[in-house]
């Protein structure tokens, strides 16, 4: 091999042995011209951007990452149980690969038997009988089912009818109470219904019935509920605002075998007094033994002395209360 070649081939060798750095390889091919390689660089570029020879752009033939969009499933968002003439909105997931999103709004829906279960464009699921029925929610090539049994109408809300006018102080006041079931039905639930108020210095409910009584100034609100579902009203009742209660007389000595009458009044902010119908409070004595106090409405107030001792009477009245004492001797 004449010298100078030898020169040539042996200084490739070294360049490449120097820590791969050289862009010249053994056996490499001679360098193009500027012009060449260039217009091979832009040849190049071209088909990476454009994708042909069938290789996508920047894969160098391997299947580029797939973002795929097709759904995996529906999932339907209903109640199990409808009441009769009740209505629900209905919902639709779809979930996909990549996450969930609301398509509710784009389903297009199908019931198995609309006489029993309809559903409209806005998802809105009606029961129209008892029964069961399927509902069917398509999008695009997608489709989801829900079974939904419409059951017997149910209460929806209590309706209570109290005067209108303001009350007197101890006015009475008849109050009614409605139900009004899902399938648009109402029945009268007065007997029913327990009724109680939000201020017994107001108006108090009176055990039992359907009546509330005014015991003073101000307003309150009357509460009638039946099974669990609860209807309310306004009373107001014109007059003084009541502040307490007193017994009379507030202290005596009984003899054994003796019967007394204790009275119960009202106290007004005003600075007036007023009296309390016998039905309408509670008297208890700590001491039966030696005081009894008579449990029938009617005679509430009444008192017995049944046996030597010391006992206090108390009286209870809209969540207000009054004591009297009593000593009882032979």
């Amino acid at each position: 091999m004449p010298t100078t070649l030898k020169a040539l081939f042996f200084g490739s060798l070294v360049m490449v042995g120097c820590a791969g750095r050289s862009s010249l390889d053994v056996g490499s091919t001679p360098s193009a011209p500027a012009g060449a390689a260039s217009a091979g660089a832009a040849h190049n570029a071209a088909e990476n951007s454009s994708g042909s020879m069938g290789e996508p752009a920047g894969t160098n033939g391997d299947a580029p990452p797939h973002d795929d969009p097709t759904p995996s499933s529906l999932h339907i968002t209903a109640p199990a149980t409808l009441a009769l003439g009740a209505s629900a909105r209905l919902t639709v997931t779809l979930h996909t690969g990549h996450g969930e999103s609301d398509v509710t709004d784009s389903i297009v829906w199908v019931s198995s038997d609309a006489t029993i279960l309809t559903v409209d464009g806005g998802a809105n699921a009606t029961a129209m009988a008892e029964g069961s029925a399927d509902l069917s929610a398509t999008y695009g090539e997608l489709s989801a089912h829900v079974l939904i049994t419409v059951g017997p109408a149910a209460i929806t809300s209590v309706v209570v009818t109290a005067p209108t006018d303001p009350l007197l102080i101890l006015d009475p006041a008849d109050l009614t109470a409605t139900a009004v079931y899902s399938d648009g039905q109402t029945v009268d639930v007065t007997a029913l219904a327990t009724f109680t108020t939000s201020d017994d210095h107001v108006a108090i409910a009176v055990t039992g019935t359907s009546q509330v009584r005014a015991s003073g100034g101000g307003t309150a609100t009357i509460t009638a509920t039946y099974e669990g579902i609860a209807g309310t009203a306004a009373l107001t009742v014109d007059g003084p605002a009541l502040v307490g209660i007193a017994l009379d007389p507030p202290s005596m000595t009984m003899a054994t075998g003796e019967q007394q009458w204790l009275t119960i009044s009202s106290l007004f902010a005003d600075g007036t007094t007023g009296g309390v119908p016998q039905s309408s409070y509670l008297l208890t004595s700590d001491a039966p033994d030696s005081v009894s106090a008579m449990s029938n409405p009617d005679f509430m107030g009444m008192v017995a002395a049944m046996g030597c001792g010391h006992a206090v009477l108390t009286a209870r009245y809209a969540s207000l209360s009054a004591t009297a004492t009593i000593d009882v001797t032979n």
